[in-house]
């Protein structure tokens, strides 16, 4: 085996040739084909192994040369290296158990049925030119803004609030006025995307979708993806913080659909969701189903958290414009220019056009 001429043996496939080719070649598929025609033979593995795991190089292969000159046992004290060398990388690294490892997150491996399938309804609908759409950029740059407009208004308000003497400080409630418990949630960023924080007004919130579990374990874990598993669907409660992680995940990436059919499945569970309504319209709005998004962007204005209050507004206006109600849109415009507020400046440049 250790050679410089193969042996003459047929069935004897790793040569000093096919060692110095697996460990020269950058290519995976060539590594690949070595690693699976060993793997017929024990002992070939087992070498492969030792010398792929100890970094031995053929070039330490030189005094068993010189030995082999001399006597042919040479054979049977590289035979002994070879093994003694396969027990200790066997003993230092356990290569079954790390096997075994990923044997079982493929048994573990979970698909969303929303990866599989999607709802007809959303299946039908066709996304809007790009140029039309709503830009996730846009969007990041627009949350930025209003952070720090908001920033700077509260400093502004506590700095007067400061100076003004306690006495001239009053406050007057009209008669018979409704008082609303509006205010602004604890905020997080997932994708540089502003949500509430809902795990600070939820107990122990989940979400209950249905996952395809794969129970098979295919017999090479190289060619995993090519086998026939067993599967069955199976109702799971994932935490919600984690199942909007990865549906935002997706919507930062532009799949509208597959995020749409998850945003669904949260109101399902959740009907106010401020975060599942706000980016549910965005998404309705970039398949063109503006009708849709005007009623997510609603909720999301009606909620008693105000954090997407602003933009919910702004993207209510663009809804109703785009879905040809042009009356209704003027007046959206009108008082989003009257509040002043960040989209003033844009809101004024509808009304002009």
């Amino acid at each position: 085996m250790f050679s410089n001429n193969k042996h003459s043996k047929s069935s004897i496939f790793l040569t000093r040739s096919k060692i110095a080719e697996y460990q020269t070649t950058d290519v995976d598929a060539n590594k690949n084909l070595i690693e699976r025609m060993v793997l017929e033979d024990q002992f070939e593995n087992d070498a492969l192994e030792g010398f792929s795991e100890n970094k031995i190089t053929l070039s330490s292969m030189k005094k068993l040369d010189a030995r082999f000159k001399v006597s042919h046992s040479w054979l049977f004290w590289s035979l002994g290296v070879v093994c003694c060398l396969s027990l200790v990388a066997y003993l230092i690294f356990p290569l079954d158990q790390n096997k075994q490892t990923k044997i079982i997150e493929l048994k573990r491996q979970t698909i969303e049925k929303t990866d599989l399938e999607l709802p007809k309804n959303i299946a039908l609908m066709d996304e809007l030119p790009a140029t039309k759409q709503i830009h996730l950029q846009k969007l990041k740059t627009d949350f930025t803004a209003i952070e720090k407009q908001e920033e700077s208004s509260f400093s502004e308000i506590k700095s007067t609030l400061n100076e003004k003497p306690v006495q001239q400080i009053q406050m007057v409630e009209p008669e018979n006025s409704i008082i609303h418990e509006n205010f602004m949630a604890k905020e997080i960023y997932l994708h540089d995307l502003k949500l509430i924080d809902y795990r600070e007004y939820r107990s122990q919130p989940k979400i209950s979708t249905e996952q395809l579990l794969l129970t098979g374990t295919p017999a090479n874990i190289d060619y995993a993806a090519n086998k026939n598993e067993e599967s069955e669907w199976k109702t799971v409660d994932i935490p919600y913080i984690d199942y909007l992680e990865r549906t935002i995940a997706l919507f930062s990436k532009g799949q509208n659909k597959k995020a749409l059919a998850r945003f669904q499945t949260i109101l399902a569970t959740y009907p106010d969701d401020v975060n599942a309504n706000f980016y549910a319209g965005l998404c309705y709005f970039n398949l063109n189903e503006f009708s849709s998004s005007q009623s997510s962007f609603k909720n999301c204005i009606l909620s008693k958290y105000i954090n997407f209050q602003e933009e919910a507004e702004w993207y209510l206006a663009l809804s109703t414009s785009a879905n040809g109600q042009i009356k209704e849109a003027a007046e959206l415009f009108n008082l989003i220019v009257k509040r002043g507020g960040y989209y003033s400046k844009e809101a004024k440049k509808f009304l002009t056009n």
